[in-house]
């Protein structure tokens, strides 16, 4: 709540002093050391609390560990059961960090009776994600082979037909959103959970807990590269300083909570400070791109997937960074709102030139699942920024209220397409034949090559001749 600033908490205060009391306590303010929470602690009545230390009483405490080691445990399982090829199990660790995180604020807040639909909602998806591991597996069959050329000689790269592309665009879309529909629940949860918290709000902690998260793994870092220099002068085995570093990794999200919960206020005052660092850095950024593409002729956006991509990254970047600014409910200084609906203003035009490139794509090549993807999500992208850009416009003397209220209503409608590629669009585009993808492996088996035979081929490479599916994506 601090984030209202001292103007805000009066206007809260004064419009309803009960509920004003009521999420003061719920935001556990009596426990801040912060002076502006001393001050509204003792003006309600209220004792300051000593703030929770880090003993192995606490009951935060205990649940990190335990889910820093269930992570270890997780990630070691492939190597343990001897599985040669763990790739399949990186994708689907959202679940690892993300689930336990729903249950812990469930149990913290005794909801679990009045949570019975969401968490349906969940242990659904935990077991559609199961599901979808089982069908998928591991799609282990080259996209290339090296074959001979008659005319020189040599081996020359051939690029393979992929007719498994839809499957394989499929699968990247689920395991890319399913941790983003995982995350937005965990919003959802948070918010209905906790009085007085907005969906920007969570943002703003998800944010803080990146950063926790961070700062743990710099010091660790550092604390494990001094503990294996030392413990190199005793021969310790090299799976130990392994199996130590993935433990301290797992540790990351979980610790990175376990600072935020004990130490909210700690980043509340450095968060707006980089926001407004970066928006003049990043409108610069958009107006070179949007000169530079201009200058240049934009067809080179709409023929390179690549440079699409990183568009896109761009624009998710800009609508983070302007909902981190608009995550603290406090007037903004005219500057500041005018940098913002500047850069608001170019990215729009960014995301226009997006949405011609991907639509035309689409009229040359067809509908794929990443390209129905990459459009409908400009098109949300392109509502979100309109409805910034008007509340901006609109709003008076720099006031946040209106943008944030934009921002409230957006996230739903990201968090509802993420769940449209998670359950749609397998239905849809995710079946293939399971024989058929035998077959192919079994008359394109994996070959190894000397380093001379790869040599003397890419010397004499030809230009393939068929493009794939999946390479027009």
């Amino acid at each position: 709540m601090l984030h209202l600033g001292p103007k805000g908490l009066e206007e809260a205060f004064q419009t309803n002093p009960e509920q004003f009391k009521s999420d003061f306590q719920a935001a556990g303010l009596t426990r801040s050391k912060d002076p502006l929470a001393l001050a509204w602690t003792y003006r309600l009545g209220l004792e300051p609390e000593t703030a929770a230390t880090p003993t192995l009483g606490n009951g935060t405490l205990w649940f990190t560990m335990a889910m820093t080691f269930a992570a270890f445990f997780f990630f070691r399982i492939p190597e343990w059961s001897g599985s040669p090829d763990s790739e399949w199990f990186l994708p689907y660790i959202a679940p690892v960090f993300l689930v336990p995180l729903m249950a812990y604020h469930t149990t913290v807040q005794k909801a679990w009776g009045s949570m019975r639909a969401f968490w349906s909602l969940v242990l659904g998806l935990l077991a559609l994600n199961v599901v979808a591991d089982v069908y998928w597996g591991i799609w282990d069959y080259p996209s290339y082979e090296w074959v001979h050329n008659p005319e020189t000689g040599q081996q020359v790269y051939q690029i393979l037909e992929d007719p498994f592309a839809l499957a394989r665009q499929t699968q990247a879309l689920f395991q890319i959103h399913l941790p983003l529909l995982l995350w937005g629940l965990l919003g959802f949860l948070y918010t209905k959970l906790y009085v007085g918290e907005a969906r920007v709000d969570f943002v703003r902690h998800s944010v803080q807990v990146g950063l926790f998260a961070f700062i743990v793994g710099l010091a660790g870092g550092a604390l494990l590269g001094l503990t294996a220099g030392l413990l190199s002068l005793l021969d310790f085995p090299g799976s130990f300083f392994e199996n130590l570093a993935i433990w301290g990794l797992c540790g990351l999200p979980f610790f990175g909570h376990y600072l935020w919960v004990t130490n909210k206020q700690v980043l509340e005052k450095i968060l707006p400070t980089l926001a407004r660092i970066f928006i003049p850095l990043f409108l610069l950024v958009v107006a070179i791109f949007l000169v530079t593409y201009v200058g240049q002729g934009i067809e080179e956006l709409r023929s390179n997937r690549e440079q699409l991509f990183i568009f896109n990254l761009l624009l998710i970047v800009v609508i983070g960074l302007v909902m981190m600014h608009y995550a603290f409910d406090e007037d903004k200084h005219p500057a500041i709102t005018f940098g913002v609906g500047a850069l608001v203003a170019l990215t729009l035009v960014a995301d226009g030139i997006g949405l011609w490139a991907i639509g035309s794509r689409m009229l040359d090549y067809g509908l794929t699942p990443n390209r129905i993807t990459v459009l409908f999500g400009n098109l949300i992208f392109a509502v979100a920024l309109t409805g910034v850009l008007v509340a901006i416009l609109r709003a008076k003397n720099g006031a946040a209220a209106p943008v944030r209220s934009v921002l409230n209503t957006m996230l739903p409608v990201f968090v509802g397409w993420t769940l449209v590629v998670v359950l749609v669009f397998p239905a849809l585009y995710g079946r293939y034949d399971h024989a058929a993808r035998a077959a192919f492996i079994k008359e394109h088996p994996r070959k190894v090559y000397s380093s001379s035979e790869v040599s003397e081929a890419t010397g004499h490479e030809v230009e393939p001749a068929i493009a794939t599916e999946s390479d027009e994506g």
